[in-house]
């Protein structure tokens, strides 16, 4: 990661948030904003009325200028501990564009919102292994080792998702996961992350080649976290065999997301790091 990209990324995301839906009062004071309400919060703003929304908090002023229901929304503030779980195993080495990178990136620019907007943050890696690479990290001058860790850790071994199975953060805050998910334990992993009461989010990467192989052309593939090599020739049958397995691939870590409310982003290799960003962690432009 060249100074001159990291300067450039840092400048895109400079107006971005950090915005946990699931925060809530007993955390610290600080800069973060949480979604308690009560008589002693500030009021923070509106937003349109949804389906089972308490209809005390419906602003009836606003509904008869506008003809449309609003509710208001008041916050208070807290200071919130942001979690980044960064994968490194070797099959994160791939594709093009390449997907360490932006993975590399996309926990670079997490990390740099909270610290800059006075969050607590702490960023672990995953292969074979958990280790802890920041532990509670604050404001701005934490960034530089920050940097230091993300740039000098290095894809290698396999995945292990569940060795995450292990003292996590609990209570008030945030948790992303960047990774392929290739590799078992996703379900015990985020069972576990979510324990705490935390909101949690999975940012998945894949490249293009992962989800669109060609065809018409004979390939080896290479197990990069095993070595296990394999000749497969890529006919018109075998790549529609071959999408429909990776879609099922997809779907399956969705529907392991959303059957515990975590946020899950799908994003591919192509895509702009700050449009990744802001989803994975719903951000606020």
């Amino acid at each position: 990661m060249e100074n001159s990209y990291v300067d450039n990324f840092l400048k895109e995301i400079r107006h971005l948030t950090l915005s946990a839906g699931k925060l809530r009062a007993g955390g610290p004071a600080g800069s973060r904003r949480s979604k308690e309400r009560g008589i002693s919060l500030d009021f923070h703003g509106h937003r349109e009325y949804l389906p089972g929304d308490d209809i005390r908090r419906v602003d009836w002023k606003a509904y008869a200028r506008t003809g449309n229901f609003y509710v208001r929304e008041f916050t208070a503030e807290r200071q919130m501990h942001v979690s980044i779980i960064l994968d490194n195993s070797a099959s994160m080495d791939f594709g093009s564009p390449n997907k360490w990178r932006l993975a590399q990136t996309a926990a670079l620019g997490l990390g740099y919102i909270a610290l800059q907007q006075g969050d607590i943050l702490s960023l672990r890696a995953i292969n074979h292994r958990a280790q802890t690479l920041l532990d509670r990290g604050r404001g701005k001058d934490s960034f530089p080792k920050l940097l230091r860790q993300i740039r000098d850790l290095k894809p290698a071994g396999g995945t292990a998702l569940d060795a995450l199975v292990q003292p996590a953060s609990k209570g008030f805050g945030m948790t992303v996961l960047i990774s392929d998910l290739f590799g078992a334990g996703l379900p015990e992993a985020l069972d576990y992350l979510c324990s705490g009461g935390r909101e949690v989010a999975v940012l998945h990467l894949l490249s293009p080649q992962e989800t669109e192989p060609g065809y018409g052309e004979e390939l080896k593939l290479v197990d990069k976290e095993t070595g296990e090599t394999r000749l497969v020739y890529l006919d018109q049958a075998t790549r529609e065999l071959y999408r429909e397995k990776a879609r099922q691939f997809t779907a399956n870590c969705r529907n392991i997301c959303h059957r515990r409310n975590v946020r899950y982003v799908l994003g591919g290799t192509d895509t702009a790091p700050v449009t990744l960003v802001a989803a994975a962690a719903g951000l606020r432009q």
